[in-house]
């Protein structure tokens, strides 16, 4: 079941504004040689389609960085909102989660997203600089143990409520 509250709960915590429009993307979760679907818009506009795919046994994912609507690689982010760390290793998460939240500057929130483990999320005064952004992810990667190959700006991480 799909919960529209967490959801843009989700969105207003990344953009400050629930009604952003955003680059969806949906991938099965079983099957990834089924193509994935992308989408562009408010989560109040695309909802129904979102909530279609996440029935189909689809993941509904967000692109974390804002991009400007020409396409979903790194040469299409528009600026740089957040950085966030992917906290999944089933040993150390707990123990990189402790750390993230007392470090300074504390992070900005956090998404549980599923039992131990964890997105930590930075917000940032919006740049441009994807070389700079993935410095900045690989030296988090590295200070929180965390997943490192989450340091291209146009990460897309799944939206809680899907």
């Amino acid at each position: 079941m799909s919960d529209f509250n967490l959801a843009s709960s989700y969105i207003y915590a990344l953009t400050g504004d629930p009604n952003t429009v955003c680059d969806f993307r949906c991938i099965h979760d079983k099957d990834k040689g089924v193509p994935a679907h992308n989408f562009r818009g408010s989560l109040a506009d695309t909802w129904a389609t979102l909530c279609q795919y996440n029935n189909n046994g689809y993941g509904i994912f967000c692109t974390i960085n804002a991009m400007d609507g020409n396409g979903r690689d790194n040469t299409n982010v528009h600026h740089i909102r957040t950085h966030v760390i992917d906290l999944d290793d089933a040993m150390t998460a707990q123990a990189s989660y402790n750390l993230a939240v007392n470090f300074q500057p504390q992070p900005s929130f956090a998404v549980q997203t599923s039992p131990g483990k964890y997105h930590v999320y930075w917000l940032v005064e919006p740049y441009t600089g994807n070389d700079f952004y993935t410095q900045q992810q690989r030296k988090l990667a590295q200070v929180f143990n965390s997943d490192k190959k989450i340091i291209d700006a146009a990460r897309v991480l799944r939206i809680p409520g899907f």
